[in-house]
């Protein structure tokens, strides 16, 4: 039963990370008969920002979730890597606000232009599907390696 609950997770986890890929690449198609340059310019760029806020946030998370338990001699759980991904995407998020925010405030003189009235429900969308690759690597790693032990350490 044990074997088939890690199988499982690793299955799911899979299915997690490749599925948020789908979904963001979905979530920036362009509606045909509207194809411009800036149009698809903007899609490209909106996918590269999603997929390293997604992935990149996870692997930032996890890395420094990593060396730290490391250095303390911990062994991390699989829900230590869940936290520590989404802390990783959190962490990416508001960098990227508060980058568009000082951009608004040295461009335009206010910090609220630069950040617009769709950035916060794009942080929170960030937010909700960046819960996918987190959970997904925390599934990966359980159905990997089990539940942590001694005998199991991450290195």
């Amino acid at each position: 039963m044990r074997m088939l609950i890690r199988v499982l997770a690793v299955l799911t986890g899979g299915f997690l990370i490749l599925y948020t890929g789908v979904l963001g690449y979905s979530m920036t198609q362009i509606v045909p008969g509207y194809e411009t340059p800036e149009r698809i310019r903007s899609a490209l760029i909106m996918r590269a920002v999603l997929f390293v806020v997604w992935y990149g946030g996870v692997l930032l998370g996890v890395l420094f979730a990593w060396q730290r338990a490391r250095k303390k001699g911990r062994v991390m759980t699989a829900l230590e890597l869940f936290k520590a991904g989404f802390m990783g995407i959190f962490t990416l998020i508001a960098a990227i606000v508060v980058g568009l925010g000082l951009y608004g405030l040295i461009q335009k003189g206010s910090f609220m232009e630069g950040i617009g009235n769709v950035g916060p429900a794009f942080a929170i969308v960030f937010l909700i599907f960046g819960l996918l690759p987190a959970g997904g690597t925390a599934l990966l790693v359980y159905g990997i390696r089990g539940t942590a032990t001694k005998q199991t350490p991450l290195t």
